[in-house]
């Protein structure tokens, strides 16, 4: 590197390491916006700040960028199991996302961790019952292990209802949006709960109790983006994204209050010395992630030129997950993996981990599937570890440890630094 890069990148690490910016603009997010649910007063108010915030940064052509699709409001969620008498008993849940409404009286099923072999086992089993499956994802079937994908294996095998089980203890019914179109109730208990549900089936069979009622309507939301000009317009640009809204339970600190806190901190650093960059790099907030990617699928759709971009880099949670040591995670491309192999080794971080690890799940995915180079700041687990708090109600200010916040900004800072001055790009 240049002495100027030198100096610059050198100046970005004294900042970073003793800067509580990126923990007090979280802590703005949950004190002021609450959850930022998507489509809410509250996610609308945390944009305009956001933007506000990139326009103190000094950061360029910084807009709101409308989107419309449909949304979803909570309403109520019962469960309950029916002795032999018929008498209900109280299971405490949680209403999934896009859940809708209705009223079902079935037989319970339980399919375990939800593989696709479960699933396969059970056929025939499975119509008209409710299904109960684990949050858990096992090493052996990472593949279509997502909530999602469970609820479609159920709905595809004609359930009548939807019950996703907590995997980590601590009496938390874990949230998560469904697909817009979901067909059948569905909720979400504590692993607690679960266990005690599959206690009662061993015992024979159980008939469960679930209603939902929610509702739905046409809703605006917002990609707030700013951008950093470098020297050489005819250069592809970087991208470094995260999504700011949060589920409605908790004030979504570590997801996605986090992330978001990450890349405005990286902005704010690379924004002081930004006459060292070649490439240009646009920082995005996308709106309404937790709903199905819909800001991050707008953005791609319909408000950014594609062609103008050479890589894209996604912050979700990566701050206070659990798991193995932070790492970047390539949606494909493994060409690009000694190139930043080679760029940590440069950067003095031998152990940074760099690997393929391919997810549908965070809003990296509609770059990936647009060709866009793309991939993610991710701990890189040696065993699947879960959510650890994120869509629980404990997703909460105290879990942040504010030195993961500095080290995580750091580190996306030095990455945007050194790639918006790498002459060449193994794809193009």
């Amino acid at each position: 590197m240049s002495e100027e890069l030198i100096t610059a990148e050198r100046g970005i690490i004294a900042e970073a390491l003793t800067s509580d910016q990126a923990y007090q603009l979280v802590k703005s997010l949950c004190r002021k916006f609450g959850s930022r649910f998507a489509g809410s007063q509250e996610e609308r108010e945390a944009a305009r700040f956001l933007a506000e915030r990139m326009r103190d940064f000094g950061l360029e052509e910084v807009e709101l960028r409308s989107f419309e699709y449909r949304g979803w409001q909570r309403g109520s969620t019962e469960l309950f199991w029916l002795d032999q008498e018929d008498k209900p008993h109280r299971v405490e849940c949680i209403g999934l996302p896009y859940s809708p409404e209705g009223k079902v009286e079935a037989e319970l099923i339980d399919l375990g961790l939800g593989t696709p072999a479960e699933f396969s086992l059970e056929e025939g089993e499975i119509a008209g019952k409710i299904v109960l499956v684990s949050a858990e994802r096992p090493l052996y079937a990472r593949e279509n292990m997502h909530r999602r994908d469970k609820y479609l294996r159920a709905v595809e095998a004609g359930a009548a209802g939807f019950i996703w089980m907590r995997g980590a203890p601590g009496y938390l019914e874990e949230t998560g949006g469904l697909p817009h179109d979901a067909p059948i109730p569905a909720a979400g208990i504590s692993r607690e709960a679960g266990f005690w549900l599959q206690e009662k089936l061993e015992e024979g069979q159980l008939r469960v109790r679930l209603a939902a009622s929610h509702q739905t309507a046409p809703t605006t939301s917002y990609n707030v983006i700013g951008s950093l000009k470098g020297s050489n317009p005819e250069k592809k640009k970087l991208i470094a994204g995260a999504h700011y809204d949060g589920h409605d339970i908790a004030e979504g600190a570590l997801d996605n209050g986090a992330g978001t806190a990450v890349v405005m901190e990286a902005a704010r650093l690379l924004a002081q010395s930004s006459e060292v960059l070649e490439r240009s790099i646009d920082f995005v907030l996308f709106g309404a992630e937790e709903v199905d990617l819909v800001g991050s699928s707008s953005f791609v759709a319909e408000q950014a030129d594609l062609e103008s971009y050479q890589f894209m880099i996604n912050l979700d949670g990566a701050p206070g997950r659990p798991g193995g040591k932070l790492g970047i995670a390539l949606q494909g491309w493994p060409e690009l993996v000694p190139f930043f192999k080679n760029m940590a080794s440069e950067m003095g971080l031998e152990n940074l981990a760099v690997g393929v690890s391919h997810s549908a799940h965070s809003d990296m995915y509609p770059f990936s599937e647009k060709e866009i180079p793309s991939g993610y700041l991710s701990a890189i687990e040696e065993m699947a570890t879960g959510r650890n708090w994120g869509h629980t109600r404990a997703d909460t200010l105290d879990k942040l440890e504010i030195e993961k916040l500095r080290e995580d900004a750091l580190l996306l800072s030095r990455i945007l630094l050194r790639a918006s001055n790498k002459k060449e790009w193994p794809v193009e």
